[in-house]
């Protein structure tokens, strides 16, 4: 009897090949569809923007996106069975924990994740605003759009996951690739992880 692979490998198999075949949409062809970043210095910025948004990538499960506005970095990408408000704030708080501040905002639709109290609570807790799109109008939300547009058409779209493990891995590898090997032309050619970092090295506050 052949033992049994480990699903992490077979998931980053399964990517592999998935990026040797052709593709019916490419980072490129969306690379514009968020827009520039926002007209406003990096370091009048207040924390960092994290629009979330809940994406239905396959009928077994979902995924939650947070994306910062100004980088374009992926700052989280939630695979599970169920996305409730309090698994929306516990990837807040992950992310918050690991930069150190709270966002100056977030950018959501209108989900039922999204609008619960436990959501609000956060956001008034930790001195963060909250900004819902209308209902409806997607196009309000452009970066998180933009991102969850390049995931379903290069992966969700392409893959039939066996197992959520097998999605989890394969969406935290295309995340990956997507911040720290694909360039933008709105950030200078910059990938979202290279254009954060010089941000932050630009405005770091002078040595007396």
């Amino acid at each position: 009897m052949q033992p049994e692979e480990d699903p992490a490998v077979v998931a980053r198999r399964r990517l592999a090949r998935a990026r040797e075949a052709p593709q019916t949409a490419t980072a490129g062809d969306l690379d514009n569809a968020g827009g520039s970043p926002p007209g406003r210095a990096p370091g009048s910025r207040v924390g960092t923007r994290l629009p979330v948004r809940r994406h239905v990538g396959r009928p077994h499960d979902q995924d939650l996106h947070v994306v910062d506005e100004y980088t374009r970095e992926s700052l989280a990408d939630v695979v599970a069975y169920n996305i409730d408000a309090d698994a929306t704030v516990n990837a807040l708080d992950t992310i918050v924990d690991k930069r150190g501040t709270a966002p100056a905002f977030t950018r959501c639709d209108n989900g039922p994740e999204l609008t619960a109290n436990a959501l609000r609570d956060w956001c008034r807790f930790s001195g963060t605003g909250a900004s819902y799109i209308e209902p409806g109008s997607p196009w309000q939300n452009p970066w998180v759009e933009s991102y969850g547009s390049r995931m379903r058409d290069e992966l969700l779209a392409i893959e039939q996951f066996d197992s959520l493990v097998e999605a989890q891995v394969l969406v935290a590898d295309w995340r990956d690739e997507y911040n720290h090997y694909r360039p933008h032309s709105a950030l200078g050619m910059l990938t979202p992880t290279a254009f954060a970092v010089r941000s932050h090295t630009e405005h770091q506050p002078a040595l007396s």
